[in-house]
């Protein structure tokens, strides 16, 4: 509030940091102080921001580790082949015979074998769910309706395939029991899509979750503005510009395009 001589702008946070005075002797005159005291706080954001960056630690690429086989000494041979002739350590011999061929010891190659199979099966999951949910705008992927469907596969022993899906859904629509988008429901909590990262049955389940289905997976954050930031106190800005991504991403989005 402007009196005869002064103008004055006192910004109290209420946040036990103590309040900040800019007085000056013309409007135009506290307008640039704190039009400076703005740009000082920009400032100070974007050091702390490209300091964090420095410290934040990066992932580096991990080259992909190609099998080939391996060439056997002329000692691993002599000794392999004398391995061979003895019952006790005939089967030894073979596993090293078939490591040096493979390029990896097998318990290894056992286990990329498996990996790729369950991705496989969950990627064979994902397709056959997402051309069931295509063809059946009116079934909601909520917690209720994927329960009763799984749970009429698995008393079967039926794969997760489009057709068994169709057949499944069918059979509880006729019946009621199941959740139709045409009825008024409120939608489910958010959940883990398990479409996603499911493995194959017995290992953990699957889902009938897709971003197709128009379901709600997530409410949006709320973004900061520049008085947000102005707010807050030091030591929290610090802390969040530190440990929250999605605020040092905003933060940094801000500063991008202003």
């Amino acid at each position: 509030m402007a009196d005869e001589k002064q103008w004055r702008r006192v910004i109290d946070l209420k946040d036990g940091s103590g309040v900040q005075v800019f007085e000056a002797e013309t409007h135009e005159e506290l307008t640039e102080k704190l039009a400076v005291a703005q740009e000082n706080a920009t400032r100070k954001i974007q050091e702390l921001s490209q300091k964090v960056k420095e410290l934040t630690p990066r992932d580096k690429a991990q080259p992909i580790k190609v099998l080939s086989p391996r060439e056997m000494t002329v000692d691993e041979r002599f000794q392999v082949t004398q391995d061979l002739q003895d019952p006790t350590k005939s089967v030894e011999a073979v596993n090293r015979i078939v490591e040096a061929s493979l390029g990896a010891p097998i318990n290894e190659v056992r286990q990329r074998l498996s990996k790729q199979e369950e991705a496989d099966e969950r990627a064979r999951i994902k397709s056959e769910a997402e051309v069931f949910m295509a063809g059946n705008e009116d079934f909601v992927p909520c917690v209720e309706n994927e329960k009763l469907m799984f749970e009429r596969l698995e008393k079967d022993n039926l794969a997760i395939n489009q057709k068994n899906l169709q057949d499944a859904f069918e059979e509880l629509k006729a019946a009621g029991l199941l959740v139709l988008r045409t009825e008024t429901v409120e939608e489910p909590p958010p959940a883990e899509s398990r479409i996603a990262t499911s493995r194959p049955r017995g290992s953990q389940s699957s889902s009938l979750r897709s971003s197709q289905s128009g379901v709600v997976v997530g409410t949006q954050s709320k973004r900061i503005t520049m008085a947000d930031i102005n707010r807050m106190p030091t030591a929290e800005l610090e802390s969040k510009m530190r440990n929250d991504p999605v605020f040092r991403k905003q933060v940094d989005e801000m500063y991008a395009s202003a």
